[in-house]
């Protein structure tokens, strides 16, 4: 183990930390095999060898390397501080949030009731425009009648 991390990691590793190396090899779905009593408890390769095995890791079969990849990272737990509510202090998160839509609501409404009488001013004021272009339309058209028949005198 002391060989190991001396002189093979800082080889292909940018550390020299065994446990860090074996928390890598954890990552990629490799696992710690244990030697039952059959084999006399021992590891072939000595008694403080430790071994690793992937499925996908076999002598001869580089195609299976493809399939060795970083695990997916274990699902983050609930966030605990709601669950640990009491169902009365549940009641007061909400009741506080429906006051607050129920303010926001209010304020919609009163824009909405003002922008509706700016509406209604504006049209009244258009449909007086529009009387005061007809009435200079009218005007327009006496003045060049009269015009015209002063011409034709």
């Amino acid at each position: 183990n002391e060989k190991f991390t001396k002189h093979i990691l800082p080889k292909h590793f940018k550390h020299s930390n065994f446990a860090s190396f074996v928390r890598q090899l954890n990552k990629y779905d490799f696992h710690k095999v244990r030697h039952n009593n059959e084999e006399n408890g021992q590891s072939p390769y000595g008694a403080g060898a430790w071994e690793f095995k992937h499925p996908d890791f076999k002598a001869n079969n580089k195609d299976a390397l493809d399939n060795i990849r970083r695990k997916a990272p274990a699902p983050r737990k609930p966030n605990q501080v709601q669950d640990e509510m009491l169902p009365a202090q549940q009641m007061d998160l909400v009741n506080s949030q429906l006051v607050a839509t129920q303010q926001q609501l209010q304020q919609l409404q009163e824009r909405y009731n003002e922008l509706s009488i700016h509406h209604s001013m504006l049209l009244q004021e258009l449909i007086g425009v529009q009387k005061t272009v007809v009435n200079h339309e009218h005007v327009i058209e006496n003045v060049m009648s009269f015009l015209h028949s002063i011409d034709a005198q």
